[in-house]
């Protein structure tokens, strides 16, 4: 669990989309016709928590060299090995990757340029743009060329992308923290490492507003937060590298029909892959978040619908295992967060306990396991076989008019049909009461407004 949720964040101006195709994507690549090897350069200043000598190896300060590795960790090219030494820990990459990169110094000029075209490394913030709960921001500016469509998602080509971290940050260095010397503060390979995955078009596996319930989401580098002294985060998990992969290599494209499966059980869900022609799928395995499992190989249909027979949030996955010429074997995760919802037919229950006065509190006791399952809830307040009134809220307060004997109906909607119960009471005046008296019922709003509001009934 991580402890403080200081912010790892991108910014894209203007917005693009989020691409929906069960990866976290920001909606924007670099091209490799036009910018690779993609270059970038580092502001001059040095971050004084981090250590200011120079390596006599290569000539470059220890923060230079932190984001060339950050760069490396996403994808180990030749590169890498004829600038790092020994020293640097080499993790598994997203080797199913087709990139470039160089780092060509540091540049004193276009301090805080947001649109320049060149990308650059900021160490003092010179915008003041960072707030306090942020570890990092990496700006990106896209164009209006599409350089590239996975499945139902075009994605436009990224001009400019800068990153800056927060200077207000004590960040430590992957070394101290593994020999347990970590005074607090928090590691600046893991923080750039993630700043970087946003600049190659990378978003968050969650948002901090998300139910984010899936382990390799919390895990991954993209995650949206990190713990001070975690290098975890240093290494791409599964996740990281299908994304990666997803945009920059062999791309399999799991898709559903419909995209956002909704309705009654059962409920069949049709599942589609996508792949480009230098790609050969051998097997696929599937999850379907309400325990059941599959294993589809070739020449077999790989992607068999399926029926969910009960109510529930379900998260599908799929692990597709294939081969191209350019990468050989791979495999390449899927995952459509809370993608399908099956409801049953809701059946209300709902209690009423007598209040001061001619006043009582309806109590709804209906089963909202399942959100989404219930978008109408409406009581009907009848006396002496006629219709008074009716009101639509959750657990209302009602005010009746006179004592006598009344029939409540507590009526239930949702996308399975409906479901009533009723209860019939006798009101009399009373200075309060405790009781409560339990009903069964027979037969994608949420809750409803009008939780302890006061409905005074009418003739």
């Amino acid at each position: 669990m991580r402890r403080l949720p200081f912010l790892l964040v991108a910014l894209t101006l203007p917005v693009a989309a989020l691409a929906d195709d069960g990866f976290h994507h920001t909606g924007w690549a670099w091209s490799p016709e036009d910018d690779y090897p993609l270059d970038w350069w580092m502001q001059e200043y040095q971050e004084d928590s981090l250590p200011n000598s120079v390596n006599p190896d290569n000539g470059l300060l220890y923060q230079e060299e932190v984001v060339i590795k950050s760069y490396c960790n996403w994808k180990w090219i030749p590169y890498c090995d004829e600038i790092l030494g020994d020293e640097w820990v080499r993790y598994d990459d997203a080797e199913c990757s087709d990139i470039e990169f160089t780092y060509n110094g540091l540049d004193a000029g276009n301090e805080g340029a947001n649109f320049d075209y060149i990308r650059k490394v900021y160490w003092d913030d010179p915008a003041d743009t960072v707030g306090t709960g942020t570890l990092g921001v990496t700006y990106t500016i896209p164009s209006s060329t599409v350089v590239k469509t996975l499945g139902d998602e075009t994605y436009v080509q990224a001009q400019d992308s800068d990153i800056v971290f927060n200077d207000n940050i004590s960040w430590e260095t992957t070394e101290d923290i593994a020999a347990g010397n970590c005074s607090g503060g928090h590691s600046i390979e893991a923080v750039a490492t993630h700043e970087v995955g946003h600049l190659w078009g990378m978003a968050h596996t969650c948002e901090q507003e998300d139910i984010c319930l899936d382990t390799s989401h919390l895990e991954a580098t993209m995650y949206w937060s990190a713990d001070n002294c975690d290098i975890g985060s240093n290494s791409l998990n599964s996740e990281d590298m299908s994304n990666f992969e997803s945009l920059y290599g062999a791309y399999v494209g799991v898709t559903q029909t419909p995209s956002s499966a909704f309705g009654a059980a059962p409920l069949d869900v049709e599942f589609d892959l996508e792949a480009e022609d230098t790609v050969d799928i051998t097997s696929v395995f599937w999850r379907y978040g309400d325990g059941q499992e599959f294993t589809a190989t070739a020449p077999d249909d790989l992607a068999p619908p399926y029926t969910y027979e009960s109510q529930g949030q379900f998260t599908p996955s799929a692990k597709v295992s294939g081969s191209t010429e350019a990468c050989g074997e791979f495999t390449s995760s899927w995952s459509n967060l809370a993608s399908v919802l099956v409801c049953t037919a809701p059946e209300p229950q709902f209690s009423a306990e007598p209040l001061a006065g001619l006043q009582w509190q309806m109590v709804n006791l209906t089963d909202v396991t399942t959100y989404g399952c219930i978008d109408a809830v409406t009581w009907v307040i009848v006396q002496n076989g006629t219709e008074i009134d009716r009101v639509g809220a959750w657990s209302p307060k009602i005010e009746f008019a006179e004592a006598g004997d009344y029939t409540i109906l507590l009526e239930v909607e949702g996308p399975a049909g409906g479901g009533a119960a009723e209860l019939a009471v006798t009101v009399t005046e009373t200075t309060g009461g405790c009781s409560t008296v339990p009903v069964g019922g027979f037969g994608m709003a949420g809750l409803l407004l009008g939780l302890g509001a006061v409905v005074r009934r009418r003739r």
